[in-house]
């Protein structure tokens, strides 16, 4: 076997492999994120922060990540996981439902956000308080909700 022709052959197999390893990597993160939009149904939990005694069922919709609005030249981008808490799976299996509304929802109140007003335990309880002012009047059986993740970038 000539040089060229196993060089050629050895940049082939190379080539194969990392197009398995690509797609299989891509499949993960598809699955991941299909996983990530469905509810959490099966996770009851205590209310946070000790709001209330009652066992929650929490929806998870997708992650959101949106630009914020810092004035230019900085563009702020943020990642955030919120959780919604309902009483009853029924009321969560509801929320799925309503997904498209409460993600618009949502992703208004964080393109209205600035980075500084995000910061700190204090803007992610305000950020909170809005959620759950804005969400209730879709979701009037919505009992919590939470921001689980939040990264200003």
């Amino acid at each position: 076997m000539s040089k060229g022709l196993r060089v050629a052959l050895i940049a082939s197999v190379a080539v194969v492999l990392l197009g398995l390893i690509g797609g299989g990597v891509f499949m993960y993160l598809q699955l991941e994120r299909i996983a990530t939009a469905t509810p959490a149904a099966a996770t009851p939990a205590e209310g946070v922060g000790g709001d209330t005694a009652a066992a929650l069922i929490f929806y998870k919709p997708a992650h959101f990540v949106t630009e914020l609005a810092d004035p230019a030249p900085k563009v702020r981008y943020v990642d955030v996981t919120v959780q919604l808490g309902f009483a009853a799976q029924k009321d969560a299996d509801d929320a799925k439902n309503l997904d498209p509304i409460i993600r618009n929802t949502i992703l208004q109140i964080l393109r209205a956000r600035t980075a500084q007003e995000l910061s700190g335990a204090e803007g992610m309880l305000k950020l909170e308080k809005d959620l759950q002012e804005a969400l209730v009047k879709q979701l009037r059986t919505l009992r919590k909700v939470s921001v689980t993740d939040l990264v200003i970038q």
